[in-house]
């Protein structure tokens, strides 16, 4: 029988406006040819496109390390990352696949080098896009404002505009058309300082979308961000209305645009709260945001967490990031989000460290038919496949909450393990049917871990010998730490036991608490 999904894909017909898409659950490995770096650059914020030769292109940011390409006496405040505001330009690679290797091709947009010009210096945070045969490049670029630091004179004078092209390989060559003004400004009603960060897409009525970040008062306040429309992708625009104006959601670097699949709005944000974790456990955390409307009802998405700071290796293991930042997609022939590109960078990118560009595939999720529903809490999980055991990551920041866990069709996996991001573990319960195991950590030193049986409701802890008393791991990224807790700076690894994944109708509860209140 064909499901309703599939029936969907095969007619191209749009479904009831549903929130299914789960981004985190495809993402795949990232090898070394799936990362774009230049020796001596900074390499910032890939935006991919499909040429006319069938080849894909990605227009991303770039500006030299140190001091390299800065005028004699220009002052230390532009030095390595922080170049960007000035000395940012637009560059092409070229690759075969769509998430790479990527081969430089050189500069395609700078600034104008006009001080009257709204573009007068920089061309940053490149959005590429094909709108009814052109290709445009949309930007930011900066003309100083009256500003008593020098900085902020720069920041505040951003600006979304747009080069429009006939062809990809147009673009490429520099035979396009710059516009002689900006796309959208901060109206001081609204929107404040900066209007930048832009991201477009042709909505269902045929309006074309603009979102782009702003703040929310004239002294600065907390990023927000904004939807303007439009007849044609070159505007004018007008504000439309709000998307994330809540200091709760404040973010960055959106991708934005309409899944005509689901029927609704989609954007993925970097996580810029910094006193909550609404949209993610992590800060610089990307997120998943989404819209029925396009603008004033936008909220986190149903499966909200798209990446921690992190990428998966081809061996299984992560890579942590100091950050990631500036999420772009690559569509494939169905219309679903194939590769994910992303601006990353492993140690701190403003202490002299080189950023790049990494390429993510995004696959068909092999969980087995594992499926998940949170029964408590606000947990962000994630499953990952290795071999055919399955890894189950949980990331809460309140701190207690409760998941159940069904097989599917396929039934349960070889093996099930789990990793706990959590500050303590004073109770992690499992029951399936009538077993129960508990497992605890002691919040005091030494940091004993006790497991027990807990049958008819009494826990009796196992003997000595027993192979469950090794189940749980206490896993610090940096082993030199002393053992303390909280746990800032690892996870509580479990391997849940057979016999608690043996019956395939019966489903698992899991239950946890970091600390007793």
């Amino acid at each position: 029988m064909i499901s309703r999904l599939l029936l969907g894909w095969l007619l191209v017909v749009p479904l009831v406006a549903e929130d299914t898409l789960d981004l985190q659950a495809r993402l795949g490995t990232v090898t070394p040819d799936q990362q774009l770096r230049e020796d001596g650059w900074y390499v910032w914020g890939g935006s991919p496109i499909r040429g006319e030769d069938g080849r894909h292109y990605l227009f991303y940011a770039r500006w030299p390390a140190g001091m390299k390409g800065r005028p004699e006496g220009e002052s230390t405040l532009f030095k390595d990352m922080r170049g960007w505001l000035k000395y940012s330009e637009i560059a092409a690679a070229v690759s075969d696949s769509p998430a790479g290797p990527y081969r430089p091709l050189g500069t395609v947009l700078k600034g104008s080098g006009e001080p009257e010009r709204w573009d007068h210096l920089n061309a940053h945070n490149p959005h590429v896009r094909r709108f009814d045969g052109k290709v445009y490049l949309y930007h930011v670029a900066t003309r100083p404002v009256e500003h008593p630091d020098e900085w902020m004179s720069l920041a505040d004078g951003q600006r979304t505009g747009v080069v429009v092209a006939d062809s990809v390989a147009d673009l490429v060559a520099g035979r396009f058309t710059r516009l002689d003004a900006p796309l959208i400004a901060p109206d001081g009603k609204h929107t404040f300082c900066r209007a930048v960060n832009p991201s477009v897409t042709l909505g269902r009525d045929g309006k074309y979308l603009l979102m782009f970040k702003a703040r929310s008062a004239p002294t600065g306040g907390h990023m927000i961000h904004w939807v303007a429309v439009a007849d044609g992708p070159a505007g004018p625009f007008t504000l439309a209305g709000p998307a994330l104006t809540d200091a709760r959601y404040s973010a960055e670097d959106p991708y934005f645009w309409y899944d005509a699949r689901r029927d609704r709005y989609y954007a993925i944000v970097k996580d810029f709260a910094r006193k909550t974790r609404e949209l993610t456990p992590q800060f610089g955390a990307l997120a998943l945001v989404t819209s029925e409307k396009g603008w004033a009802d936008w909220k986190p998405a149903g499966h909200r967490l798209v990446s921690l700071r992190e990428f998966r290796k081809p061996d299984g293991t992560f890579q942590k990031l100091a950050n990631l930042e500036r999420p772009q997609l690559l569509f494939d022939a169905s219309g679903e989000p194939g590769v994910l590109f992303a601006a990353a960078a492993v140690r701190d990118p403003f202490q002299g460290h080189l950023s790049f560009n990494i390429h993510i595939p995004l696959v068909a999720p092999a969980t087995g038919g594992l499926e998940s529903e949170i029964v408590r809490g606000k947990p962000t999980l994630r499953m990952t496949s290795e071999g055919d055991a399955i890894r189950l990551e949980v990331h809460d920041p309140k701190g207690i909450g409760a998941v159940r866990l069904r097989p599917g069709q396929g039934g349960w996996p070889g093996a099930l393990r789990l990793r706990l991001h959590l500050g303590g573990l004073e109770s992690l319960q499992v029951k399936s049917g009538d077993t129960a195991l508990r497992w605890s950590v002691s919040s005091t030193p030494p940091h004993r871990i006790r497991v027990s049986r807990l049958p008819e409701g009494k826990e009796v802890p196992v003997a000595p010998g027993d192979a469950l008393r090794d189940s749980l791991r206490i896993v610090r990224h940096d082993a030199s730490r002393p053992e303390t807790i909280p746990l800032t700076d690892g996870f509580f690894d479990v391997e849940i036991p057979k016999e608690l994944i043996d019956d395939p109708e019966l489903p698992l509860v899991l239950e946890w608490i970091d600390f007793y209140r």
